[in-house]
């Protein structure tokens, strides 16, 4: 058997050992628990479109989560909440959220540190392998925004809090 022919087995046999060295059950999973406007709902994990990249030490953490099923669409279409976590401290939150308005109309609300007094705290956080456990909580308020988030207008905000619990995957 030459070099060049056993590439292909070399290759599964270099993908099954990787695969065998995750730690058993460690995939991206989770959920986001919100209460916004004093209703509360589940928001399972969005996968991908949630990430982490850095170390122990420092992350920059990403989830997305929106609901499994919304029959009557008027509740959060999705959640996205970004925070940079250091040292058992969590930093520079902001949050995204996306809900039904009138008749086919979207709401974009955002909520950060500065404007909306995002604030986040970190309860539990493990490096596994590639991935990372983190389970915490947030609060706020958040309202529309004509940049996307760079400055809030809060003069009706809706205040927001929740917790969420997630494994994820690093940043691809």
């Amino acid at each position: 058997m030459s070099f060049e022919s056993s590439i292909p087995q070399l290759l599964v046999a270099a993908s099954m050992t990787l695969l065998a060295a995750l730690p058993a059950g460690a995939e991206e999973r989770g959920a986001v628990t919100l209460m916004v406007d004093g209703k509360e709902m589940q928001l399972p994990l969005n996968a991908s479109q949630s990430d982490w990249s850095g170390s122990e030490s420092y992350a920059s953490v990403s989830i997305s989560a929106r609901p499994a099923d919304d029959p009557t669409g008027e509740q959060i279409k999705s959640l996205s909440l970004g925070f940079d976590f250091a040292n058992g401290t969590a930093s520079l939150p902001e949050l995204y959220l996306l809900r039904a308005g009138e008749g086919d109309a979207l709401v974009r609300l955002f909520g950060n540190e500065e404007d909306g007094k995002l604030t986040v705290q970190v309860s539990r956080s493990v490096v596994e392998g590639p991935f990372l456990a983190i389970e915490g909580s947030f609060s706020g308020a958040v309202g529309p925004s004509e940049d996307y988030g760079r400055t809030v207008d809060l003069s009706d905000p809706a205040d927001v809090s929740g917790s969420f619990n997630v494994v994820l995957g690093p940043v691809e």
